[in-house]
């Protein structure tokens, strides 16, 4: 194992030394007309040192180096790169690498990678690029053409919402008031969360959220209204929990109380340092703080197929109490639903069926109990398309757990495939995956489903 992984290095040493040669080499150019030809044969060099590259470190450098190709195919090679590369590392650094690039092509590149799926990471560095990029026209078109799509990623969409958060142009910040306001509900919280981040647009942000609340009485936009506002001064925050008072879902009174819980801290500490400055108190001590609500985002992946119509109802119910102990705890927790069935073999038939992630437990419940079961094939349930739905295309926050939890009774069909996915979006994001094996027709775990939660930094449970 040791001689391997010198061997290794040596390689990856000498292929970094081959392109430097080749570049040093390179015929000088005799006259302008020469000079094409010499930036070719580097950029040959270049892509063909990444073909031959098995060590991530030399194909960061290597791609380090393509973001100073003007070449279409240079582009192209970062986008390659960005989308299939087995290293996280790499893709990253490739991501950063096409935001750098003077390509003409390289924003398109840009956009159709951040609308594409994968690894929220990734993708997000790709947004954050797009941002520096000064790329406003393009990100409204983007943002415009997916409101027409039917099957709509809203992780996407989220992340080039979060890019106009960045572009610090006056037009950004109008732009995001714009889709803040309109009746969208992802794009108009993701809307409100990149104001915050805005240089200009944080100034408008509490009279906006007013403005909204007073238009949308939906759960998920109250939640990411109050979530903003725990931000403000104190005096500010008093007021807005006032209005929120208004609503009276649990999930909304649970999150004002714990609110209104670090204010009475808050004065606390602020009454002990005043009695100790006035001599009142000679030896300040200062209350605990209160501990911080655990912000959880869940995703259950089910099986909807024909072999569980006797036991959908366990499904169900362990669903439904595990989201609502979670409520109990008091959690900041959002949870998202993804039925599977089988390759479609009829028309009317479907494969996936998703309910996108939010705050509303009581939706949740309903759009439960409406999904049917059936269908059945020889090539077995859509697992792999499942777990797409839920790592590549939920609208995941930033910093927060985030878990996946497939209910499962089957082998994964595609082994390989399925495990790729998990693992990649475990180093990427940390997206823990667990497994609930529900023992219908076999009395083990099939192996390749075990091998799910173990690369994907998850448990395996029996679902009796």
């Amino acid at each position: 194992m040791r001689a391997r992984r010198v061997r290794s290095r040596a390689v990856a040493v000498l292929l970094t030394a081959a392109v430097a040669v080749s570049v040093a080499l390179a015929p000088r150019a005799a006259h302008a007309g020469d000079a094409p030809a010499d930036a070719q044969r580097q950029l040959d060099a270049l892509l063909d040192a990444l073909d031959r590259s098995d060590d991530p470190g030399t194909r960061v450098e290597l791609a380090q180096r393509l973001a100073r190709e003007t070449a279409v195919r240079a582009a192209e090679r970062l986008r390659d790169l960005v989308r299939d590369d087995t290293s996280v590392t790499v893709r990253m650094a490739a991501a950063r690498a096409l935001g750098r690039s003077p390509a003409p092509c390289a924003t398109k590149l840009l956009l159709e990678l951040t609308l594409r799926g994968g690894p929220r990471g990734v993708r997000r560095a790709l947004g954050l690029a797009l941002a520096e990029r000064a790329a406003l026209p393009e990100l409204l078109e983007a943002l415009a053409e997916g409101d027409g799509q039917d099957d709509r990623d809203d992780l996407g969409r989220g992340l080039l919402v979060e890019a106009l958060g960045r572009d610090v142009s006056p037009e950004a910040a109008e732009t995001l008031g714009r889709i803040a306001r309109g009746p969208d509900a992802h794009l108009r919280r993701e809307a409100l969360r990149a104001l915050a981040a805005h240089e200009l647009g944080r100034a408008q942000l509490p009279a906006l959220l007013r403005e909204v609340l007073g238009r949308w009485h939906d759960l998920d936009t109250v939640m990411a209204t109050l979530d903003l506002a725990e931000g403000f001064a104190d005096e500010q925050f008093r007021a807005f929990a006032d209005v929120l008072d208004t609503f009276l879902e649990p999930e909304v009174q649970g999150a004002v109380d714990a609110a209104r819980r670090r204010l009475a801290w808050l004065d606390a500490v602020a009454a002990a340092r005043a009695a100790s400055k006035g001599g009142y108190a000679s030896d300040l001590e200062l209350p605990d703080p209160p501990p911080p609500r655990p912000r959880i985002d869940i995703v259950y992946v089910f099986d909807a197929t024909g072999s569980v119509s006797g036991h959908v109802d366990v499904i169900k119910q362990r669903i439904v109490r595990e989201a609502r102990t979670l409520a109990r705890t008091g959690s900041d927790f959002r949870l998202g639903l993804v039925a599977y069935r089988d390759t479609p073999r009829r028309r009317g038939s479907w494969t996936t069926q998703v309910l996108p992630l939010s705050y509303d437990l009581a939706g949740a419940e309903r759009w439960i109990d409406a999904v049917p079961v059936g269908g059945c094939d020889s090539e077995g349930a859509s697992i792999t398309q499942g777990l797409e739905e839920a790592l590549c295309r939920m609208g995941w926050r930033e910093g927060v757990e985030r878990q996946v939890a497939l209910i499962a009774d089957s082998r994964t069909g595609n082994a390989d495939a399925c495990r790729a996915l998990v693992k990649l979006h475990w180093q990427a994001d940390h997206t823990r995956l667990h497994v609930w094996y529900l023992h219908r027709t076999r009395p083990h775990v099939p192996p390749d489903v075990e091998a799910l939660a173990r690369v994907g930094g998850g448990t395996v449970e029996s679902l009796e």
